[in-house]
């Protein structure tokens, strides 16, 4: 029982993940041109620009994390750290506001790159903690099995109701719609974050004993670019 708790506390965080990740992979780009009034091409340009930035975050919150040590472990803390700014800049990028088409295009810019990095900081823990859960290698397959059906669960999730419940929330209003629903999945996501937070355990300590190179030291060292000085 206690190794089905964990397995599924560990799963259901993708599951979380995804209620927004799908939504922004399936819905953002129509949002975007249909309510909130931008362009296809400023939209695409956007999350081509974010997908810049995203690979600089991922790398980031890879070192950061590695370098992170308390007595929850290196990254369950995480998981409380980013669900209330995940929710906060899920809820922030599907808000039309009453600005000006500059105005619009930057507040797209602003909250959709800081929902991604707020994912990122939930996401890179999960997707980096397995081995720090269990030494028993038939155990960690377990859990990323687990993960990935409740990721298939997540996306099926979206996928089914989310088109449903613009129509049944928004009434009409397609804007009011996709807030009500955003601001669900956003809620819901905490709790499932919270619930991955006090179903698993840390238990393998790191391999590796924090070292004294500095963030710039650490970049160097996995790009290897001579750019970053």
């Amino acid at each position: 029982m206690d190794k089905w708790k964990k397995r599924i506390g560990y799963g259901v965080g993708d599951l979380g993940c995804n209620l927004v990740f799908s939504t922004m992979a399936s819905y953002l780009l129509f949002f975007y041109t249909d309510v909130f009034g931008i362009t296809a091409a400023v939209a695409g340009t956007l999350m081509l620009v974010t997908k810049i930035i995203d690979a600089f975050a991922d790398t980031g919150m890879g070192l950061l994390v590695d370098r992170t040590h308390t007595k929850w472990g290196q990254g369950r803390p995480y998981f409380l750290i980013g669900a209330i700014p995940f929710a906060i800049f899920t809820v922030l990028t599907f808000i039309v506001p009453d600005f000006n088409m500059m105005g619009k295009i930057i507040w797209a810019y602003v909250t959709y790159c800081l929902l991604n990095i707020a994912y990122t900081v939930v996401n890179i823990p999960l997707n980096t903690i397995v081995p720090r859960l269990t030494s028993d290698n038939h155990e960690r397959n377990w859990l990323v099995s687990t993960r990935m059906i409740c990721a298939l669960i997540g996306t099926a999730l979206v996928m089914s109701v989310t088109t449903p419940l613009v129509d049944f929330f928004g009434q009409g209003d397609t804007q009011k719609g996709f807030l009500i629903t955003m601001s669900i999945y956003g809620i819901a996501s905490v709790l499932i974050f919270v619930i991955t937070f006090m179903s698993t355990k840390e238990v393998v300590p790191p391999s590796t004993q924090p070292g004294k190179s500095s963030f710039k030291q650490d970049f160097k060292g996995l790009t290897d670019q001579a750019f970053i000085k």
